[in-house]
């Protein structure tokens, strides 16, 4: 929970923003801010203001759109890594110019609405786009830091920089809760350097928004005065490094909130990222351990993360040397039996002495007592039958299903009685429900895994495996099972797929093709709506005989009897429209540009939206291939482009037609 006084404060500077910015509506370019009832006109020049989040706009084609809030905004961009109308499935490299929005939030006071809605959608695992929620907070935790250093002493207690101030200490407190990896940490602080970096603002500059109109003249003349005494009597400007105290403070509280058992995994799994180590980061943060029975313990995994090596145990200084003296004075008893029973440390010195040359038994008691993962072990035992027999008996759904290959090519399913085992083991754990949900696997990502396993053989033909039938058909149950457990949307759907012969090559980066990928996605809205009906747009529309209780063959198969034709991404809508029909939502699967004669798509929806009545009709195009045309605009918080194929797909769409995106 935000607290209040950023809160509070934050209403401040929004009724300063508010004030300053004023200006008459009709001298607002672009400015549509009416409520427009179905079928109603207002007079000419009549302007109603109504709430944000219920906005509707005209855009420049002369159609109503859905605007966007604030809070729709932020949650884009958490969720999808951007603000705009369209979800890339590709990793785009994310910089300032991404977060552009919610710069503009915070400097109208918002800063509580962006970590309020940051903290509710990392703890609930929503953002598909991890990366997006670590920009999001390194913006929070410096925005303005080199303004706050420099301002002149007697605006220190203005409210924009008790504002600032407030939204770092409020961010850097998130750090522990958002940042559960080392992963994560490294990349926050790369974010935060470049924030810091980036941005150089005073309160004139960004509070009092500059305006062409003639009455803002003579405020901007003040402004100006203002500044150049300003800069007369203070220091020039510096960028900040971002390396202040309560950076420092927040780096501190996240090595020493964990126990000596979590950061031993942290300095041995994860020990660097984007240009930063822990190495680096203890250097600038300089933690010190409490004075407490653990204080050794974190004196060790610190030195091991700053030199690369253990150092050797207090206990073992020989007695009769000046060393052992020092450890008596320095520490208590207390303290040094910790030393002697400690896990974490004994995890430390366990993991860090492990290398190809480790003995295979010692490997195997490792994995066994320490549980460690396979990404932990050395690449030549990653060859070894007896390590793959330790590593399958606790391993993660997700990782069990994506190295099934690895296991069969080393000859963990033989069909041997004893190698038999592991074959029930595994089938087994794939047929467990609980075992699915708790790792919270979608349909789509066990459809790749079992795809890839039928072919036999790897991408780059490294690996090569006779498919086991009993492995494929477990495969299958749970690509079926795991539908049960996706969450309803209660909206109804027009899904519209594309049956040209294009859909029949493979995606870019996988071994599906465009059909099956979106039979696949139609399969889980069938479902999880409370009412769907699938079409064809090819030419023409036609009504597919798809129903919840159609397998993947059976869609599949039925798609390759369709016609081809070319498509248009106005027709689900003008057909919809001619026909009465009564949708929520409309899906459109497809690997072609929609924009072709006709109507546009976005204007068949808002002749929908207006014809049908209901005004919140949203639209979704999927671009398998992800080279299609734009369709959405970034600007109406009902129309959605999806470029690419992703596993995470059906959880946006889930999402954003519950308006949550």
């Amino acid at each position: 929970m935000v607290s209040p006084s950023l809160a509070a404060v934050g209403d401040v500077v929004a009724a300063m923003v508010e004030k300053r910015d004023a200006t008459l509506l009709e001298d607002a370019p672009g400015c549509w801010q009416v409520k427009l009832l179905a079928g109603e006109k207002l007079p000419k020049g009549e302007v109603v203001l109504i709430e944000m989040n219920k906005l509707q706009k005209k855009n420049s084609e002369g159609y109503v759109t859905l605007a966007l809030s604030d809070e729709n905004r932020i949650r884009r961009f958490l969720i999808l890594g951007a603000t705009g109308g369209t979800f890339y499935a590709k990793e785009q490299k994310l910089t300032m110019e991404n977060v552009q929005a919610l710069k503009e939030i915070i400097i109208r006071g918002g800063a509580s609405t962006i970590l309020e809605t940051l903290r509710e959608v990392s703890i609930a695992g929503k953002s598909q786009k991890q990366e997006a929620i670590l920009l999001a907070l390194g913006l929070c935790s410096r925005f303005g830091v080199s303004s706050l250093s420099s301002a002149p002493s007697d605006l220190a207690a203005h409210p924009f920089y008790v504002y600032l101030r407030e939204m770092h200490k409020e961010a850097t407190g998130l750090v522990n809760t958002i940042c559960r990896t080392a992963t994560h940490l490294f990349s926050y602080v790369a974010y935060c350097e470049m924030v810091a970096a980036d941005i150089i603002i005073t309160h004139d500059e960004e509070v009092e928004k500059r305006h062409e109109e003639p009455g803002h003249q003579a405020r901007k003349r003040k402004t100006r005065e203002m500044l150049e005494k300003k800069e007369k009597e203070s220091a020039p400007v510096r960028k900040s490094t971002g390396w202040g105290r309560v950076m420092r403070k927040c780096i501190q509280n996240w090595y020493l909130s964990k126990t000596p058992e979590e950061l031993a995994v942290a300095v041995t799994k994860y020990r660097a990222r984007n240009g930063w180590s822990h190495k680096d980061l203890l250097r600038l943060s300089h933690p010190i351990p409490r004075n407490d029975h653990q204080r050794i313990v974190f004196e060790h995994i610190f030195y091991y993360a700053t030199k690369g090596e253990c150092q050797p145990r207090k206990r073992l200084f020989p007695a009769d040397t000046c060393w052992a003296e020092t450890v008596r004075m320095k520490y208590t008893e207390a303290q040094l039996v910790e030393e002697d029973i400690s896990e974490g440390l004994l995890y430390l010195e366990r993991v860090s002495s492990l290398s190809p040359y480790t003995s295979e038994e010692e490997m195997i008691w490792s994995i066994r007592h320490f549980r460690l993962t396979w990404e932990q072990v050395p690449s030549k035992h990653l060859n070894s039958l007896e390590v793959w027999k330790a590593i399958v008996e606790r391993m993660p759904m997700l990782a069990m299903i994506r190295n099934l290959a690895k296991m069969q090519n080393v000859g963990l399913f033989k069909g041997e009685k004893k190698e038999g085992d592991k074959i029930a083991h595994v089938v087994a754990h794939l047929a467990n429900i609980e075992a699915i949900k708790k790792a919270r696997i979608h349909p789509i990502q066990i459809l790749l895994a079992k795809t890839v396993y039928d072919v036999g053989t790897g991408d780059r033909g490294s690996l090569t495996w006779t498919p086991k039938p009993e492995l494929s058909a477990a495969l299958e149950k749970a690509f079926y099972l795991a539908f049960s457990l996706m969450p309803k949307t209660e909206k109804r759907f027009c899904i519209a797929l594309d049956c040209s012969s294009s859909m029949c090559s493979k995606l870019s980066g996988s071994v599906l093709t465009g059909r099956i990928a979106s039979a696949a996605m139609a399969m889980n809205i069938l479902k999880t709506a409370d009412s769907a009906e699938c079409i064809t747009f090819c030419n023409k529309t036609e009504t597919l005989p798809f129903t919840a209780e159609s397998t993947l063959a059976e869609i599949t198969d039925h798609m390759k009897t369709i016609k081809k034709g070319d498509t248009s991404g106005a027709l689900p809508m003008t057909w919809a429209t001619r026909s009465g029909k009564k949708f929520d939502v409309f899906i459109i699967f497809t690997d072609n540009d929609l924009n072709g004669e006709g109507p546009s798509t976005a204007r068949a929806l808002a002749n929908y939206r207006r014809q049908s009545g209901i005004e919140e009709a949203k639209l979704i195009v999927v671009s398998m291939s992800a080279n299609g045309a734009a369709i959405a605009s970034g600007d109406d918080r009902g129309m959605m482009d999806i470029a690419g194929f992703d596993p995470a797909i059906p959880q946006i769409v889930h999402d954003f037609v519950l308006g949550n995106i």
